[in-house]
C-alpha cells in the first residue's frame, strides 16, 4: 500500500470549460439578448483565464457554430482564452 501511495501522481490542475456559441464571437441581427449573453460567456471565460493563469489553470470556451455539417470539424470554432 505504501508503495502504491508513494508512486501516485498528483492530479492535474482543473481546466474549467464553458459553452458559448458562434454568437460569442460574431454578432447577428435580431438576436440582441442572445448575442449579449454569449459575449458575456466569452468575456467571463477570458477574465477567469487571466485571473487563474498565475495558478497554472487554463480556462476554455467551446463555441459551436454553423459549418460544413455534423461530421465536419470545420463546423466548430473554439475561443480559447
Amino acid at each position: 500500500m505504501r508503495q502504491a501511495v508513494s508512486s501516485a501522481r498528483p492530479a492535474p490542475p482543473p481546466a474549467p470549460c464553458s459553452t458559448g456559441s458562434m454568437h460569442a464571437l460574431v454578432a447577428s441581427p435580431y438576436k440582441s439578448a442572445y448575442n449579449a449573453a454569449k459575449h458575456g460567456v466569452a468575456g467571463f471565460t477570458k477574465t477567469l483565464a487571466l485571473e487563474l493563469s498565475q495558478k497554472n489553470i487554463t480556462c476554455n470556451a467551446i463555441c459551436p457554430g454553423a459549418g460544413g455539417g455534423c461530421d465536419s470539424v470545420s463546423g466548430f470554432m473554439c475561443a480559447c482564452a
